[in-house]
């Protein structure tokens, strides 16, 4: 959940020990490549395909339109896939930028749960940046880099300020705050 009124729910694999690690992701040309993230501080993970339920608003940034979402993109996802895209300016750029790059795969959501954990990155509207930032989220839509099966055109990531994520009924991030004991 986050303060701007994302509400999702999706289910994780059990005993999934491949968060971190680089990894190969096979593209629709069939090609697998490795996959890293630079800069570091991220920490990620892929719900079960076909589990994701609720509304994601993205509030910070997303791969398209470029720069700070001056409005926040809202996402209605039911049954792993995203049905609604609503908002101004930067929804009709997320839908556009789907329209011309994505494939029926390119609404599955979410793709991949992500927490910023670097200290030192700071927001600037760029997502390869941002998403690094302590105290952001990103759900991507899309193809996995990190594990899923699904095979899609695009990976998009959309971030979103100040977080909670609960697991298992325990929150491990609370507004943006990890919650270390």
């Amino acid at each position: 959940t986050t303060p701007a009124g994302t509400d999702l729910k999706a289910k994780l694999a059990k005993g999934d020990k491949r968060v971190g690690k680089v990894r190969e992701i096979l593209f629709p040309e069939g090609e697998k490549r490795g996959a890293g993230t630079w800069p570091f501080g991220e920490c990620r993970t892929t719900p079960l395909e076909g589990s994701g339920e609720g509304r994601v608003v993205w509030d910070i940034c997303g791969h398209a339109p470029p720069g700070r979402y001056g409005q926040p993109v809202v996402l209605t996802v039911e049954a792993g896939r995203v049905v609604k895209i609503e908002g101004g300016r930067e929804a009709d750029g997320v839908r556009r930028y789907l329209e011309t790059h994505g494939d029926d795969n390119s609404y599955a959501a979410p793709a991949e749960i992500s927490v910023g954990l670097n200290h030192k990155a700071t927001i600037m509207g760029t997502v390869r940046n941002d998403k690094k930032a302590l105290g952001t989220s990103h759900i991507a839509i899309g193809r996995s880099d990190i594990g899923g099966t699904l095979v899609s055109a695009t990976h998009f990531d959309g971030l979103m300020a100040r977080p909670t994520i609960t697991v298992n009924g325990k929150a491990f991030i609370k507004e943006g705050v990890l919650q270390c004991e």
